[in-house]
């Protein structure tokens, strides 16, 4: 498909719409209909629609980030790479999946909550994840989680997928709680959601975990993340880190 003649975005003042209400138009050949990027069952279920928008027009830096903050990191620890088990938590469609895939990590298991990003996965990157979850962390079915605790995960991956009502501290907590003390957390999130003034529960549990040295910073970056629909330089803070403890999130709520 060509997504040049079937794709328009709205032209509007550079700070008239937030983030997680950004827009496009998308004509189908039956109509046209607009779409939220943040809508992701409508968007996975067009076959390169996420990558185009996303990736390409909106330029987005976070896969390659993430990817070469971890694998630096486990180079320099002089770790073996096709040994490492990652968990990779809002798995999404796998752009983040085959970003490691790629760098030579052989066994990633995903997560999501969306049965629609599951598919889009195995229909447009098979064979990225050795399983792949559809689960509400909160509420997992015991015999699947029993499954992620046998997999004695040394390696957190979360790409993008924090705050917005996508991903709370709960759930990250518990999929931070599945690794191994000692193993690898990479993560971003939106500059707003680590400011003092922040509602989404993020500057506490960051701030927390990192003084009580459950996660052990290694690095922290800020970074452009991607423009907005209307040029605007989206700004995350990436970080890297040592799991050195379970987080007890009642303790910190």
């Amino acid at each position: 498909m060509d997504f040049k003649k079937v794709v328009s975005f709205p032209k509007l003042n550079k700070n008239s719409i937030s983030q997680d209400k950004e827009w496009f138009i998308f004509r189908d050949g039956v109509g046209e209909r607009k779409i939220r990027l943040h809508d992701y069952r409508e968007m996975y279920k067009i076959p390169g629609l996420y990558e185009y928008i996303v990736m390409t027009k909106l330029q987005c830096q976070t896969p390659q980030k993430l990817k070469k903050l971890l694998i630096d990191e486990i180079r320099r620890r002089g770790m073996q790479i096709d040994q490492l088990k990652v968990l990779d938590l809002g798995a999404g469609n796998g752009i983040m999946g085959e970003n490691f895939l790629n760098s030579g990590v052989q066994n990633i298991v995903g997560i999501d909550i969306l049965p629609e990003a599951k598919i889009a996965t195995e229909r447009d990157r098979p064979n990225i994840y050795s399983n792949y979850f559809v689960i509400n962390l909160k509420h997992p079915p015991p015999k699947i989680y029993t499954k992620l605790i046998s997999y004695q995960f040394d390696c957190l991956t979360v790409a993008s997928a924090l705050a917005f009502n996508d991903i709370p501290p709960d759930v990250f907590s518990i999929a931070y709680n599945l690794i191994k003390n000692d193993g690898l957390i990479v993560f971003n999130i939106k500059d707003t959601f680590i400011k003092s003034n922040d509602q989404s529960g993020f500057y506490n549990l960051i701030t927390e975990i990192t003084k009580r040295n459950i996660f052990l910073q290694l690095h922290r970056e800020r970074y452009k993340h991607r423009q907005s629909i209307n040029g605007k330089p989206i700004f995350y803070t990436a970080f890297l880190g040592i799991k050195k403890a379970n987080i007890q999130i009642s303790d910190i709520f």
